[in-house]
């Protein structure tokens, strides 16, 4: 582990909420996964009670005690703002991708919460297009996100479903074009475009601990 957080340069950091002790305000679970021979391997596991700038540096902060020469140049994350400042801050001129997956998950439950479901599923050559066009925004590379997001925008006002598709552009300009910097959002020619095997890793201690939320010694001794 200590090698691995040493001399690596690429890290995923996902965050699991569903998965921490029964302890008064322990939030979630952090993990922080090195890449490695084009695989990830778990080197920090942390439980916060928040989930704020500062708490995120005070794990980096401890981290980088502990390993000195442990220096992040490339990271995957969701686009937790908390987390995106620390990196930010402590890991001046790092680079910052963030999953895509997050990105396609969180627009296809806005279209669901804004009752779009049967618009996409009566029009998918249509409506249903206008919304996978805004899910591969993040193929783009970084200066070209906006200019493709204007381009969907100007279509779909000419079609017959634009005021219904209108709340959903308008959450995507809003969240995603003007509230994330373009080169966090672009995976345009990224190896790694997604974190699924972080996922992949937290989905495998929820099924091994059965009951994730047991007391905190018998969470930490499995």
């Amino acid at each position: 582990m200590e090698d691995l957080l040493s001399t690596s340069t690429h890290f995923h950091i996902d965050g699991h909420f569903k998965m921490t002790p029964n302890v008064k305000d322990c939030y979630q679970l952090v993990t922080i996964m090195a890449v490695a021979y084009d695989e990830v391997f778990p080197v920090v596991s942390a439980l916060m009670t928040r989930k704020t700038t500062a708490a995120y540096k005070l794990l980096f902060r401890s981290v980088k005690e502990m390993f000195p020469n442990f220096n992040m140049r490339h990271i995957m994350s969701d686009y937790e703002k908390g987390l995106v400042r620390a990196v930010k801050e402590e890991f001046p001129g790092s680079t910052m991708t963030g999953c895509l997956f997050h990105i396609d998950q969180a627009m296809s439950k806005k279209c669901a919460s804004l009752g779009l479901r049967p618009l996409l599923k009566e029009k998918p050559d249509d409506a249903g297009k206008t919304v996978r066009m805004c899910m591969a925004l993040p193929f783009l590379p970084a200066e070209k996100i906006e200019q493709g997001f204007q381009e969907v925008k100007a279509k779909a006002a000419r079609e017959e479903f634009h005021a219904q598709l209108k709340p959903f552009l308008d959450y995507v300009e809003r969240t995603w074009i003007n509230g994330v910097d373009g080169a966090h959002m672009s995976v345009y020619r990224k190896h790694r475009r997604t974190n699924n095997d972080q996922e992949s890793y937290h989905h495998t201690l929820v099924s091994s601990l059965g009951n994730p939320h047991r007391n905190a010694w018998s969470w930490v001794g499995e």
